[in-house]
């Protein structure tokens, strides 16, 4: 399966258009979910479901190196500078990922194997850290986040990436 840029573009407008068309039907403090982009080196689809007011859950269904990838991830929020600035939240957590990707060769122990347009699973474990401010007069949340991960399976058996920061743009319902 492969998943191309065009398809990606399509499939993100669309989800911006309905997002947009969607009315806002209730208060901005009663809000427990949202539902979002995300968009860095692990860009996507995002849905977030409040707990408490401290705890969170997000599902993260994301596109990469023509792959498709789930994330799941505990999520730990706390008001930032409340004394002073309103709707600035920091969130910080951890979490897991499966899915797959497409790649010409394979390593495994510092041996490669080589097969054209091999789609490869991998799965592996994720940290989390993120600042938001959550726009009062709209339904809305704007981000930045840092979600550094490993690799267990995939095109090298075991893999780091520490440099996936995002940008993210949130409806709150």
């Amino acid at each position: 399966m492969i998943i191309s840029l065009q398809m990606k573009t399509r499939a993100i407008g669309l989800f911006i258009l309905i997002l947009f068309l969607t009315p806002v039907l209730s208060e901005a403090q009663n809000y427990t979910r949202n539902v979002g982009i995300r968009g860095g080196q692990t860009s996507g689809f995002t849905y977030r479901q409040y707990m408490d007011e401290g705890n969170a859950y997000e599902g993260l269904l994301s596109f990469k190196k023509d792959g498709l990838q789930i994330t799941f991830l505990k999520e730990f929020v706390q008001p930032y500078l409340s004394g002073h600035i309103e709707n600035i939240y920091l969130l910080w957590g951890y979490g897991a990922h499966v899915g797959t990707n497409r790649t010409s060769s394979w390593e495994i122990f510092s041996k490669r194997f080589y097969d054209l347009n091999s789609i490869t699973p991998l799965c592996g474990i994720d940290g989390y850290a993120g600042i938001e401010y959550r726009v009062r007069e709209f339904p809305l949340v704007i981000g930045a986040d840092y979600k550094p991960f490993f690799d267990l399976a995939g095109a090298k058996f075991f893999s780091i990436s520490i440099w996936d920061f995002a940008i993210t743009l949130k409806y709150n319902f």
